[in-house]
């Protein structure tokens, strides 16, 4: 019905800017209240009834002047808890908006509250802010007070001492009795579990905790009531929930390797990577929670632009908060082809793709070259990937590969490499094409070798440019265990005739090399394929190896190698 809804207004927007006409008719708007008389505390209902011909954007509901609350889809309504302090009348009134920014004010609705005999003037009501609550009283009435918290889309929220069940959640140490007055050891509030205003669910619990689950795919304001007893006298307030989106705009689904099927909510997620890959759009967030995922066809994923994969290796944190707690590292097992295919600004974070039936040895794939990589960049991508303690074993072929269209203007912006560890490559560790910015910090490559099957040239970090570039590689270790590997291989390629420059800088790097092998060692390759000029510009020092000849040089054409030096074992390189 909502799908109908905005399909009309869209409808009726785009009619008017065909016939170059302005909406200046403001929506009709009547308010009404479920009491105008309150003489015990409680909570009354107001109801809005708005309409206009290009259709109602939101009502808000005010008391005495203050905003009570927003509604952006009808039914349009809000629950008022109403105590002796509020004692008089009090008067509400509502403002309904439509498309062009017309909007109306309602009629005044008045309640009369006479508890305990009171006709000083109630004050208006005070808006309360997410996760915020006044500070409780112990003596008095008992009095119920709204409560405001802030979820998050397809998220668990849970309050007090309550128990996520292993589901994403967030927390809030704000019982429901926090803020209420008059709350004595006696206290409780009504247990039930009930829907709310959006169609979400909660559980109240006695002592003020609930958890929260919001309706799927949902966005905005819901509300739900609840019930404070203490011996004879009772009390309501309305509870607001804000439920926000995740990365700005996106949903978050939620894939668990423990469960039997579901939508991608926290509370009933998806079995297979391939489900959320499905329904996610432009910039979601998915989340793989610890667990095997062994099927490839299941899942093996294509991200889309802006999306994050967030494996629970690492705490997910989403809109600054924690929804799950580290763990292990979720396993992603392929047999073949690549796990991941990444798209324009993704970030991948705490999973380990593995070989499928790996038992800790180092078992190649079937296959080689970039169809067994663990994970792939495709060309044609301008925008930025961030790789972060991730894990990738076992590949027949790379283990990173970022492939390039030799298009200047289909460079990937930067590459950001952190703590990821490659185990046993076929062929190359990492390759990167024609990347702007490419950053490596810590991380492993272990088990290097030569692949006969790729001519022999098992290489840890190979990083090729034609164009102006910066490469910046630090902390991490290459352990090789077959001869003439090279642990990190810059090479200059500026087949399309135009000078460039790469700046690289590799700092405090540890290449650990067989003691047979004296190339097996950093190997800078300055080649061009016609007679552009270009250079590498070399600087950094901390880095080790225990390989005899640990600086290998080669070039051709007009390719130079110019600036600084890198400082290994203490000697520059390349010597002069």
């Amino acid at each position: 019905m909502k799908q109908v809804k905005l399909l009309l207004i869209f409808l009726s927007l785009s009619l008017a800017q065909v016939l170059g006409q302005t909406d200046t008719l403001a929506p009709s708007i009547t308010l009404a209240s479920t009491s105008t008389e309150l003489t015990s505390p409680g909570t009354i209902f107001l109801a809005a009834v708005a309409s206009d011909a290009s259709g109602i954007t939101k009502v808000e509901f005010y008391r005495g002047g203050s905003l009570l609350f927003s509604d952006v889809e009808a039914p349009y309504s809000v629950g008022v808890s109403l105590g002796e302090a509020d004692s008089g009348n009090v008067s509400f009134d509502a403002i309904a908006y439509d498309t062009s920014g017309n909007s109306t004010r309602s009629n005044l609705v008045t309640v009369a509250v006479t508890i305990g005999g009171a006709t000083t003037p109630a004050n208006p009501t005070t808006p309360t802010t997410p996760n915020t609550t006044t500070t409780p009283q112990t003596s008095g009435a008992l009095q119920a007070n709204n409560d405001s918290y802030t979820a998050l889309v397809n998220t668990l929220l849970i309050a007090g001492n309550i128990s996520s069940g292993g589901m994403a959640a967030l927390s809030s140490g704000q019982t429901l009795l926090a803020n209420d007055t008059g709350v004595d050891s006696s206290s409780q509030v009504q247990a039930e579990t009930i829907s709310t205003q959006l169609g979400g669910e909660v559980s109240l619990y006695a002592d003020g905790g609930f958890s929260y689950q919001p309706p799927l795919n949902t966005f905005g304001t819901d509300s739900f009531s609840y019930t404070v007893s203490s011996g004879a006298a009772s009390s309501t307030a309305v509870v607001t929930v804000q439920i926000s989106p995740a990365n700005q705009a996106g949903h978050v689904y939620y894939v668990s390797a423990s469960s039997t099927g579901g939508d991608g909510h926290a509370a009933r997620p998806f079995a297979r990577l391939s489900d959320a890959e499905e329904v996610s759009q432009t910039g979601d967030i998915i989340v793989l929670q610890t667990g095997t995922y062994a099927s490839l066809a299941d899942h093996q994923i294509s991200l889309k632009d802006g999306q994050q994969l967030l494996g629970q290796g690492k705490e997910v944190v989403i809109n600054g908060q924690t929804v799950l707690a580290a763990s292990n590292p979720p396993l992603l097992l392929r047999s073949g082809g690549a796990s991941l295919v990444l798209a324009n600004n993704v970030i991948v974070k705490g999973l380990t793709v593995t070989r499928a039936n790996v038992s800790g040895t180092a078992t190649d794939d079937t296959g080689t070259g970039s169809g067994a990589s663990g994970i792939v960049i495709p060309a044609g991508l301008s925008g930025s990937v961030a790789i972060e303690d991730v894990t990738i074993r076992y590949v027949g072929g790379f283990g990173i590969l970022v492939q390039s269209d030799g298009n200047k203007a289909n460079r990937l912006s930067s590459l950001t490499l952190t703590n990821v560890t490659i185990e046993s490559p076929g062929y190359f560790a990492i390759a990167v094409d024609d990347v702007i910015d490419f950053v490596m910090t810590g991380g492993q490559i272990n088990n290097l070798r030569n692949n006969p099957d790729e001519g022999g040239s098992g290489r840890g970090i190979a990083v090729e440019a034609e164009y102006d570039s910066k490469v910046s590689i630090s902390g991490v270790t290459v352990n090789s265990i077959g001869d003439n590997t090279k642990a990190i291989y810059i090479s200059k390629n500026t087949s399309s005739g135009e000078t460039s420059t790469m700046n690289v800088t590799l700092s405090n790097n540890s290449l650990l090399f067989p003691e047979t092998g004296a190339d097996a060692s950093v190997a800078v390759t300055v080649g061009y394929t016609d007679t552009a000029s270009g250079s590498i510009l070399l600087d950094g020092q901390g880095n080790t190896t225990n390989s005899i000849s640990p600086f290998y040089l080669s070039s051709s054409g007009n390719g130079v190698m110019v600036g600084g030096k890198v400082l290994i074992n203490n000697f520059e390189y390349p010597r002069d």
